[in-house]
């Protein structure tokens, strides 16, 4: 009899620990659940939206320069560019395009690649930029930039390059070998119209004038000449009849 009750009570045992282990782990069970939909939520609140941060810059002065405008991170979480690269020419302005989707401080250095034409000044100027970004509303960011010159807390109005000829007068020289040359007898006319009009050449009615006074030097002479000539005559036709006029008185007498 007693061994009869022993054994029932030690089933029953066993059957109160079944149940309590099989509520135990109901209980791990739906505690997981739960842990793993708060996780979930946390994680959508998290997720923030992504926004573009955009870091302008100009080229300046020369239309025919080209220039090669480069970024790189400095800081080592910094999400990458769209372009690493942006080569322009002339002047104009760009953008570096950032995607970013969390908050933090973020660190870009911009500087121009330098050509290889030893006649350009290429300007080295460097630049850092900061990009600040905080949480918003509704899982929105919220950025803000500054811009300094590289290694330094000096802050430039803007990021800008100019680069320059190193002899000024290589763009002109450039410029006239690269535009059409007229044959050289269009500048020889091009020349005489010139000196024409300048009175160089003397134009025609100055030629006739010049012609007619010349005539009348001539005729001038020619007069004077024949003149002479007559009183010659004149004088030696006088001595004649002065001769024969005494010679006859001389006879009579």
């Amino acid at each position: 009899m007693k061994n009869s009750a022993f054994g029932k009570l030690n089933n029953s045992g066993k059957c109160i620990l079944s149940h309590m282990a099989r509520i135990s782990v109901l209980f791990v069970v739906m505690f997981l659940a739960v842990c793993f939909d708060r996780l979930s939520e946390v994680s959508a609140e998290n997720a923030y939206k992504t926004v573009t941060v955009s870091i302008p810059f100009e080229c300046k002065k020369t239309e025919d320069m080209n220039y090669s405008i480069c970024i790189e991170k400095k800081s080592e979480y910094a999400p990458e560019p769209d372009q690493r690269q942006i080569d322009t020419k002339g002047s104009k302005t760009g953008s570096f395009r950032i995607q970013i989707s969390e908050p933090g401080t973020f660190i870009y250095h911009i500087y121009q690649a330098k050509g290889t034409d030893s006649e350009i000044i290429y300007d080295d100027t460097q630049y850092d930029v900061y990009i600040y970004v905080t949480n918003g509303e509704d899982g929105e960011i919220n950025y803000s930039t500054s811009v300094y010159y590289a290694d330094t807390d000096d802050k430039p109005s803007s990021v800008e390059y100019g680069n320059s000829y190193r002899n000024p007068e290589d763009k002109e020289e450039r410029t006239t070998e690269e535009a059409d040359v007229k044959p050289e007898e269009d500048t020889t006319e091009k020349s005489t119209d010139k000196n024409t009009e300048s009175g160089s050449e003397i134009p025609p009615s100055k030629k006739e004038e010049s012609g007619k006074s010349t005539n009348a030097k001539t005729a001038d002479e020619t007069n004077v000449y024949m003149l002479a000539v007559l009183l010659a005559v004149s004088a030696a036709g006088s001595l004649l009849i002065i001769y024969s006029k005494s010679k006859k008185d001389n006879v009579s007498e």
